[in-house]
Order: structure tokens, then sequence, then C-alpha cells
């Protein structure tokens, strides 16, 4: 017999319903009641990302995860998180209040699910424009020294988690092989970029820091995942959220999201960044063309904003687009 979200496991139904609060409601009602929490109404969905996230009544946030597009360890890396930092709370992330998975006899799927405390704020990508440029200055360097404390954790002992640099060298290796392919397929530059890639880009071993150990990294540090609130007018940082990208990697793959999504390219606030990080490597040309190239083998499509930066953009060698972006 069919099951009411069998349907979502083939793409196109997934993403026109995975938001679909009224599909959802009855399954967020199931998985509140086994954990004993109420389920008043209203029970909305998330406006951004790209799982079924439901929040019931402003004081439970249900996150299912997709159990056909290798999900399974995106639930993993976010409960290894959000344990990891229950024990030791470096930075601020929602409560996780339960876990688990939702599934019925007879259904093609078993979805997992967290359950986290809801936090009433706003990602900063709805107010940036209110928030000052100082305002921003002082994000960044809070950003610096808390993203240091989460790097220096212990790598927790989860399946999800590698314990060394192999599967974070493995992630760019398979970009790195085709790294044109790989970058056209996004778009986000212009096109005389392209064909410089196989000479511009360094070699995966080359994208780790000199001296760096294997630590965790966010991965996806957008200005989505960054939860707060504006009070008389100033930002006010509620929680770092969204953890399910999380693996062992380097500061420079940290960076890319962080600099190129949250930071609008302001090497300003990057260097703020740095400072609060404690960060004493190089910078300059070296650091300029380790960190575009961690870009153009990120797992997402980081540089997606240029299309709207012309300004950066009219750099005529990837060389000195790099330098535009990241020279500090």
């Amino acid at each position: 017999m069919s099951h009411p979200l069998d349907p979502l496991t083939q793409p196109d139904k997934y993403v026109a319903r995975f938001r679909d609060a009224a599909l959802w409601a009855p399954y967020v009602r199931e998985v509140c009641a086994r954990h004993n929490l109420d389920t008043p109404e209203p029970i909305r969905a998330a406006r951004t990302g790209s799982s079924p996230v439901f929040s019931v009544a402003d004081r439970w946030l249900v996150k299912f995860f997709d159990p056909t597009f290798n999900d399974l360890n995106s639930f993993q890396s976010e409960r290894a998180c959000a344990r990891l930092l229950t024990a030791h709370p470096v930075l601020p992330i929602p409560t996780l209040l339960g876990e688990g998975a939702l599934d019925h006899p007879g259904a093609l799927w078993s979805w997992p699910y967290l359950i986290f405390a809801y936090l009433p704020g706003v990602e900063i990508e709805e107010v940036y424009a209110q928030v000052s440029h100082d305002q921003h200055m002082r994000l960044a360097r809070e950003l610096g020294g808390w993203m240091r404390a989460f790097h220096s954790l212990p790598l927790p002992n989860d399946p999800a988690i590698t314990p060394g640099w192999d599967g974070y060298l493995a992630e760019l290796r398979r970009p790195y092989q085709r790294s044109e392919a790989h970058n056209r397929a996004y778009g986000s530059l212009p096109e005389r970029f392209y064909p410089q890639m196989a000479d511009f880009i360094l070699p995966p071993e080359q994208l780790i820091l000199p001296g760096e150990q294997p630590h965790l990294v966010h991965a996806d540090l957008t200005s989505e995942h960054l939860l707060g609130r504006m009070e008389n007018g100033r930002w006010h940082t509620l929680a770092l959220i969204d953890f399910a990208d999380a693996a062992t990697g380097s500061l420079l793959y940290e960076l890319c999201a962080l600099h190129l999504d949250l930071f609008r390219f302001d090497r300003r606030l990057l260097t703020a960044f740095l400072d609060g990080y404690g960060y004493t490597g190089p910078r300059g040309a070296w650091l300029a063309r380790r960190a575009m190239s961690t870009a153009l083998l990120h797992h997402f499509d980081v540089l997606y904003r240029l299309r709207e930066r012309p300004d950066l953009t009219g750099a005529g060698s990837l060389e000195e687009l790099a330098l535009r972006l990241w020279e500090v």
C-alpha cells in the first residue's frame, strides 16, 4: 500500500513538496508525541534550506533528513556536532531535544530526524543591510574566536566524521580531476576563467595549512546559517545552525562560504575574522591562491554571488581574481 511520503523518493516530487506543511504536519505531530512534546498550532515550514524543517508553535523545530539523497551522512554529522557542542559549548547552537527515525511498515523509506529547541530569531540574511559595518566587523572577530574554539575540539567518534585527512583530500580530489567541468556546471564565473583552472588550482595536498591538524569544519557558514535578532539597531547572535555538512577539513575550506557569502567578499571582514581566530600563518598571495583553489573545489557553488560583481570578475586572470577576493 502506498504511503503519502513515498513519492518524495523522486527528486522532482521532493523539490515540490519538502516544504509542504499540510503534508508533513501529521508526521511532525507523530515525532513530537514520541518525545512527549506538545504539538500546538501552527506548524510552519522553514523558508530556506534543502531539508524538510518545521517549527511547532515557535517552541520546537523538527528537521527531517531525506533518505534518498545520502542524507544519512548529513543526519549523522549534525547529530555528532550537536552532541559534541552540548558537551563542549564553545559556540551557540540550538538545544538538541530528541532524535530518531520516522518509518512505517511497508513504506519505501525511513526518515531520520532531529528535534531542536526553537530560537525566536532571524537569519542575518534577512536584515543584512541593517547591520552596520562596525557591527559586521565585531561579528567577524567574534566568529573568528568561536570557530577557533570549534576547530580545536576533539574529533567525535562518529561514522560520519573521518579521523584523518583522507576523507577531506578525497572530497577535493573528485572535483580536482574535472575542475573545469565542475565549475562550468555552476556557471558563476566569466567564460575566460574556466580554461585557466587546470594550471591555477593547486593539488589537494597543498590545501592544508602548514602544521594544521585534522579538525571539524562547519563547511557552510553562510548568511542563512547565522541566527540572531536586531535590538535597538544592533545585531545579536543567537546561534550558528545547520551542521549537516560538517566534516573533517581545513580552515581554508571553512573560509569559502564564510568569506564569499557571509562576508560578501569584504576583505576587512576576512582580516577581522583571521585576527579573531588567532591565525598566524602566511597571508597575501600565498593564502589567496590556496583559498581560491579550495573555493573552486568546494562541494557547493560558493562563488555564486560573483555573478553580481563585475567589479571583481573584471580581473584578467584567476590569479588576479584570487587576489581581489582573498589578499589580506
